[in-house]
């Protein structure tokens, strides 16, 4: 189980992101989460066993926060199947 200030300071993170995105200050925003996710990345190398789950929810507020869905940072080096066009 996440510590509960961890869990606080991910919601932080989010909400200043989001505030800083809104202000026009999108690449702070980005660093905010980026920061988070390298705090649960350090508290992996220390062993913790909730660290995992951290990551996994700041790589989600990342993907959220870029407009990507989180299933195309797993899958950016596989190939991807050619789109159709649309016939208007």
């Amino acid at each position: 189980m996440i510590p509960k200030d961890e869990l606080r300071h991910l919601a932080v993170s989010i909400m200043d992101a989001n505030t800083a995105a809104g202000d026009g200050r999108v690449n702070a925003g980005c660093q905010l989460l980026l920061s988070g996710l390298q705090r649960a990345q350090n508290a992996a190398a220390q062993g913790e066993p909730w660290a995992a789950e951290l990551e996994e929810h700041y790589r989600r507020a990342i993907a959220n926060y870029t407009g990507r869905s989180h299933e195309d940072d797993e899958s950016a080096d596989e190939p991807q199947p050619a789109r159709r066009r649309s016939r208007r």
